[in-house]
């Protein structure tokens, strides 16, 4: 038997003859407190990316600079065309892997 509560859309399952679950948690209100998206607490868990650390990272392996920096969408595209302008030629993948190094700076940054 389903039961609709009038409060914010909560629906509740009904089985008649079967015990209520209860959990040593809730039954003695202990354990982590709840999280929500908004909740500061969520930003000191991670720091603010270093700038240097990105640039370095994209000397090494171009766009990883941007992963590191919370970028991935735009990490994976620097990786794919400035390996793509190294396989045209070597002066537009070096031209592109030098725009990337700036990119990735900047990014770390903001």
């Amino acid at each position: 038997m389903v039961r609709a509560s009038a409060s914010g859309g909560l629906v509740e399952y009904y089985y008649p003859g079967r015990k209520p679950l209860v959990t040593a948690a809730s039954s003695f209100g202990v354990g982590p407190p709840s999280i929500t998206i908004g909740d500061p607490f969520l930003g000191a868990i991670r720091s603010r990316p270093n700038p240097m650390t990105s640039v370095l990272l994209s000397m090494l392996i171009p766009g990883a600079g941007h992963i590191y920096a919370g970028r991935a969408g735009s990490g994976v595209a620097w990786m794919a065309t400035t390996l793509m302008g190294y396989a045209c030629c070597f002066l537009p993948g070096l031209f592109l892997h030098g725009l990337c190094l700036v990119s990735a700076a900047r990014t770390a940054r903001v």
